[in-house]
């Protein structure tokens, strides 16, 4: 076993273990420990923790685990916002056809962070009706819908919203965004942002 897949594990079992807490153990295939711990989740009726999970997603998509669509699909459902933000955004990077319902019924989400998502995972589908709304939240009074904007144009990887992110880069009010600007235009291909994520990287 790779030792990259092999240390991630423990991560990708309490993403499974969160699923189970949101939608019951029987969306997902009792198959050996992966259905022990769902069992032992259900009857305890612990939903896991919330960050761990984030991570758990996040390294699942990484590694291009087989389960990493399942989960993502799966946690679009749950209570807590991160964990169908974390989800949408899984599935920026992972499109599947087995998504588009549950995506489009986030775009009348209460959370904006979960409706920019899902409009990011959508766009990698071919629906594009409300991608503008992610230029539109660049210019948003809350850093964190402008951070979360860029962050989800980053990794839909259309380089159009090139034009739109670089003026951030010199802009932008706050420091932690700006960096967010310069990551989601090296994502996209401009290598011109690289030296302001560089100096970030030394000086910290």
């Amino acid at each position: 076993m790779d030792v990259h897949k092999k240390a991630a594990l423990p991560l990708i079992l309490i993403a499974l273990l969160v699923v189970a807490g949101c939608q019951g153990v029987s969306s997902v295939e009792p198959q050996g420990l992966e259905w022990r711990a769902l069992q032992r989740l259900q009857d305890s009726g612990n939903s896991g923790d919330v960050l761990l999970a984030m991570r758990a997603v996040e390294t699942s998509v990484e590694l291009r685990l087989p389960k990493a669509p399942k989960i993502c699909i799966q946690l679009l459902s749950c209570p807590p916002a991160p964990l169908r933000f974390a989800g949408a955004l899984g599935l920026i990077e992972l499109p599947t056809a087995e998504a588009e319902e549950p995506l489009k019924a986030l775009l009348s989400d209460e959370d904006e962070s979960v409706r920019l998502a899902a409009i990011g995972a959508l766009h990698k589908l071919g629906e594009k009706e409300h991608s503008q709304e992610l230029i539109s939240a660049l210019g948003s009074a809350d850093r964190k819908i402008r951070g979360v904007a860029l962050t989800v144009l980053g990794r839909m990887g259309d380089k159009s919203a090139i034009e739109s992110i670089r003026p951030l880069l010199k802009g932008e009010p706050v420091e932690s965004v700006r960096l967010q600007a310069a990551e989601a235009l090296v994502l996209l291909g401009d290598q011109n942002a690289l030296p302001k994520l560089q100096l970030w990287q030394y000086s910290t």
